[in-house]
């Protein structure tokens, strides 16, 4: 039963983390949609070198956001994986543990 009770709050978990992550994706999408349509526009436009160095270094930070949280997002799944494996093998030590302790018990008897 601890199992699933686990499995459950594991669930439970994954998805409020989905919903941040769809929420950062759909953040993410407008600032640099917005941010590419802004230098797409300023191409045809006189914009100062200052504004335009400006517009580049937003669109360059967006992109390194972008691959920081790819990267972070990525070493927690892996992280949550291997906790959940060293979880599972905690458990399945401590029930055959307990099962040879009560092996043991009724050899007494």
């Amino acid at each position: 039963m601890a199992g699933n009770s686990m499995d459950i709050l594991e669930s439970l978990k994954s998805n409020i983390l989905d919903v941040e992550e769809m929420s950062y994706i759909n953040n993410f999408r407008f600032l640099s949609t917005t941010l590419l349509a802004w230098q797409k526009k300023s191409e045809n436009k006189n914009i100062t070198d200052k504004a335009r160095t400006e517009l580049e270094c937003s669109l360059k930070a967006m992109s390194h956001i972008g691959v920081y949280v790819l990267s972070m997002q990525h070493r927690q799944r892996e992280f949550n994986v291997q906790l959940n494996e060293f979880r599972k093998a905690a458990m399945i030590s401590e029930n055959k543990l307990k099962k040879h302790l009560d092996n043991e018990r009724q050899e007494k008897i």
